[in-house]
């Protein structure tokens, strides 16, 4: 993907191996032009060059986002599209912050699938259940099934003496719910709950 990238769209393509936005250096004076007058215009000419450049990396971040989405396979996508800060950019298409996300989902399957040591599966599988939310485009069906595979795995690494209980589990994935979608029904749970007491 970074060669294609880097092919379609020059030095901007190189967020995907850098993992940053290319900034053009600033323009400095070419002492070697003697006249003043002639060596300003010059800078001024580079300047604007410069400024070229990184306006149209901001009117092609729409572009390499569109790229970068249309290369990821179903699955990625899918994974993609629950990451917590998917909405912010999805909205503002920022390649750069997909690609983050892309490169994070596929670091936290790798540790997980290829450690051994026990402290580090138990910490992987902590935070993968801790931070499993609710995508702004996930049925609460897929979700509760995600986050169930995330519970097995975290009650898997904490060994058969320390299982999350029910009853906890239970509220943290009502906790866990998407607030825009789930919020009144959320209150409501919290609500009951609370009555019984």
């Amino acid at each position: 993907m970074a060669i294609a990238a880097g092919d379609r769209f020059g030095r901007f393509g190189d967020i995907i191996e850098k993992g940053a936005y290319y900034v053009p250096p600033q323009p400095v004076p070419d002492m070697t032009i003697l006249d003043s007058n002639m060596r300003d215009k010059v800078l001024e000419a580079d300047y604007r060059e410069r400024s070229k450049a990184i306006n149209k990396q901001e009117i092609e971040k729409p572009m390499l986002y569109a790229f970068i989405m249309s290369k990821l396979s179903t699955e990625s996508e899918d994974e993609v599209k629950r990451h917590t800060n998917y909405s912010v950019f999805n909205s503002s298409k920022d390649p750069l912050q997909l690609w983050k996300a892309q490169e994070e989902l596929h670091l936290v399957t790798s540790v997980t699938s290829v450690s051994k040591n026990a402290a580090v599966v138990l910490l992987q599988a902590e935070s993968d259940y801790m931070l499993c939310n609710q995508g702004e485009f996930e049925t609460i069906t897929k979700f509760k099934e995600r986050f169930e595979n995330k519970l097995k795995a975290y009650n898997s690494s904490l060994g058969p003496n320390a299982n999350v209980s029910e009853p906890r589990a239970a509220m943290a994935f009502l906790s866990k719910l998407n607030k825009l979608q789930y919020g009144q029904f959320l209150a409501h749970m919290i609500n009951v709950i609370n009555s019984d007491c």
